[in-house]
């Protein structure tokens, strides 16, 4: 399946990284099953990991002038994936309840201190690569806690 734009259009013009349409997909042939829905995040996700850091801020400014969110400031989505996580040096693992483009919520019960940097592995759909993603902890209860991950740096994630 097509994404609806041209990556390598996108990544060989460094000047003006602006995304060039291709054909749109159908949106009947998407299905909304759990496997599709996942398989298509981890494309994203794969593609975004592949472009450079302004083409990726070209993007998000592009999405930001876009209606995506529906009253969040992002489109979160209730899945139980589990995930391992380090925090000082410390592997745990648990499963993240809830999922979208800026964050998860991980359940514990033994949830850490609101401000630590954490370094996420989990896998969105089966026979694909972890996905290996640094964040912040913005909230924690007893239940679990969110991270961020807009609010880690690439500094941040390579200390």
């Amino acid at each position: 399946m097509d994404l609806p734009f041209d990556r390598d259009t996108a990544s060989s013009n460094r000047s003006n990284t602006r995304i060039t349409k291709k054909e749109e997909p159908v949106l009947s042939e998407i299905e909304h099953e759990f496997e599709d829905e996942t398989r298509i995040t981890a494309r994203l996700i794969d593609l975004i990991c592949e472009m450079t850091i302004d083409q990726q801020l070209d993007l998000l400014r592009e999405l930001d002038t876009r209606d995506y969110r529906g009253g969040r400031s992002d489109y979160r989505r209730s899945r139980k994936i589990a995930v391992d996580y380090e925090i000082d040096n410390r592997i745990h693992r648990d499963f993240i309840q809830d999922i979208s483009a800026a964050g998860v919520f991980i359940e514990t019960h033994s949830p850490p201190a609101v401000g630590e940097l954490i370094t996420l592995s989990f896998s969105v759909a089966k026979g694909k690569k972890p996905i290996t993603i640094t964040g912040r902890i913005v909230r924690s209860n007893d239940r679990g806690f969110a991270v961020d991950f807009r609010r880690s740096t690439r500094k941040e994630a390579s200390e």
